[in-house]
């Protein structure tokens, strides 16, 4: 430790006062500092030979007192006595002017100083003007014709000292008005900083939360509940509601409400028009509206189940220009809302309309998914319809060494379900369903036989039947089998009937690129209704082929 940490050590041990006011604490550590130091001095002076009465020789013990009464906070009292004790012996230096020399004045100018700094500047004053008194005292009464100058320059002493302590003391007054003012700001910044940090704690904790409810949502009615209970839990508002817009009825529905309020409102299909109240006249500007007292808004809605209401703010969920609905609180008090409570409110808005909005996206693409596969499944069932009425073989079947053909559309796929039969089918390994018969063997028949349907995109285009001897019964794992095998037939069946469709159709164009190339080949009227007949009878094997020409205004004879 270097000898300025040492001293700083040194001076905070022994000198400090540590009050909030500046200026006294610049008195405590002078006042501390000057007593120690004078009985310092003196207790040294006294083993020289420099104390000659009994006085001096208490000097020491009378400034070590004051010293102990200072560090026990009696600065003012201390500082006042120092002060007059430097006055008394400036004034015994004054009493004899004709031998005054400059340590006289040295002690008249410590005297005025220290009256300055230890008690104030009027000390100065007083001081000064008591030496003034002193100095003409002297010029009438004693042969000292240097007198009056001394007392005026004693005086201007003071003066300037009065003029520059004053000076000092007003910077001070600045300088702690100013400290006191950077605190008062450095502590409303630190709660601002606090009060913004809860709330941006807040917003995260309910945007964690809303995204937590949107992903464990499975509909939008999940959705509304879950954000009503949300925001009146997490902001104690008497009434929470969502509604929805329809644009065709230019009118909000209530598709959820917090509270016995809110159930009722929405069994009674409760609804606003666009433009009307609070909430729709947000839904209408699409812009958030906040009223803190209802009485003043001249086209409030006064519900009798919501008859305590005294504030309101609706906020649009609007996504991309087209509004979705309308979150909607309510409060019992006036002044509720706040700008933070709408800054909070908006992001979870937010957050829900973006969910309405998938929600929607996900039910328009799954209706159009759904029309798609509406549409495969008319294709599908058209194409075979078209297909078995133009086949004359429905099927085969398979007899040890045999296969033949089915060709009695009577026989075609009655789509019965698979039946399996089998006496062991696990009843007699349970003793609980020992003597039991289950539902299942009372389907089956005797002939063994499983049914197994062949579907394709949902529709049924035939059927795949087998048979066994009683003896040789089916089990699960040749259902499995047969059904597998069924599915890939299906996939087979229909790969082969769009090869001949694709057939027929390179057919028809080829025939129509022929005969459209005959027909355009002539250049005469007759020749091209000649090529026309000739062409459409020889490449459809028609029997009689007639075209007639003629307009509106003729009637065509048969």
């Amino acid at each position: 430790m270097g000898f300025k940490e040492k001293w700083q050590w040194f001076s905070d041990r022994w000198f400090a006062h540590k009050v909030d006011d500046p200026i006294q604490a610049s008195k405590g550590y002078t006042v501390k500092v000057l007593t120690f130091a004078l009985t310092v001095i003196i207790f040294i002076s006294l083993p020289l030979g420099a104390a000659s009465s009994f006085y001096e020789y208490i000097s020491p013990l009378f400034f070590l007192v004051l010293y102990i009464l200072a560090r026990r906070g009696y600065i003012n009292f201390v500082g006042g006595v120092v002060v007059l004790l430097f006055a008394l012996l400036s004034m015994d230096s004054v009493g004899d002017l004709s031998t005054l020399d400059a340590s006289g004045l040295l002690v008249l100018a410590v005297s005025v100083v220290l009256a300055g700094v230890l008690i104030g500047p009027k000390a100065i004053l007083v001081t000064a003007v008591s030496s003034g008194v002193l100095g003409f005292w002297a010029f009438l009464l004693q042969d000292n014709q240097d007198a009056p100058f001394i007392a005026i320059s004693y005086l201007m002493l003071a003066g300037l000292t009065y003029l520059l302590l004053r000076q000092v003391r007003t910077a001070l007054g600045q300088s702690e008005r100013y400290a006191r003012e950077l605190e008062q700001s450095r502590s409303d910044l630190e709660i601002e900083v606090t009060e913004r940090t809860s709330e941006l704690q807040s917003a995260f904790d309910l945007t964690s939360q809303m995204s937590e409810l949107i992903n464990r949502s499975t509909t939008v009615e999940e959705l509304f509940a879950g954000a009503v209970e949300l925001v009146q839990e997490k902001f104690k508002f008497s009434h929470v509601h969502i509604y929805t817009y329809v644009p065709n009825l230019s009118r909000l529905i209530i598709a959820h409400g917090s509270g016995a309020a809110g159930q009722r409102l929405k069994e009674e299909a409760y609804t606003i028009e666009l433009g009307q109240g609070v909430v729709g006249a947000a839904a209408q500007t699409k812009q958030a509206l906040i009223v803190n007292n209802v009485d003043e808004f001249p086209d409030f809605i006064h519900v009798p189940l919501l008859q305590n209401t005294r504030s309101e703010m609706a906020i649009p969920l609007d996504t991309g220009g087209t509004l979705l609905g309308i979150l909607d609180i309510q409060d019992n008090k006036v002044n509720a809302f706040t700008e933070a409570n709408l800054e909070l409110i908006q992001s979870l808005a937010n957050q829900l309309m973006v969910a309405i909005n998938n929600f929607k996206l996900v039910a328009e693409t799954e209706q159009a998914l759904a029309q798609i596969e509406a549409l495969n499944a008319r294709l599908t069932r058209e194409g075979w319809d078209y297909t078995l009425q133009h086949t004359q073989i429905s099927g085969y079947v398979y007899t040890p060494g045999h296969v033949t053909a089915l060709t009695d559309n009577g026989q075609q796929a009655s789509g019965q379900k698979s039946l399996i039969s089998n006496e062991v089918n696990g009843n007699v390994e349970d003793p609980r369903n020992e003597g039991r018969r289950s539902d299942r063997e009372d389907q089956l028949d005797a002939s063994q036989a499983i049914s197994i349907p062949i579907k394709l995109r949902g529709q049924l285009i035939g059927v795949l039947e087998l048979e066994r001897e009683v003896n040789n019964p089916w089990r699960e794992e040749d259902e499995i089998v047969v059904r597998s095998v069924s599915q890939q037939i299906a996939l087979a069946l229909e790969r082969a009937r769009l090869f001949e469709d694709s057939q027929r159709n390179a057919w028809r164009d080829h025939l129509v690129s022929e005969a459209t190339a005959q027909v355009w080949s002539a250049t005469e009227i007759e020749r091209v209704l000649q090529t026309a007949v000739a062409q459409l009878g020889e490449r459809l094997d028609a029997s009689e082929v007639v075209i007639r020409l003629g307009t509106d205004s003729e009637s065509v004879q048969d």
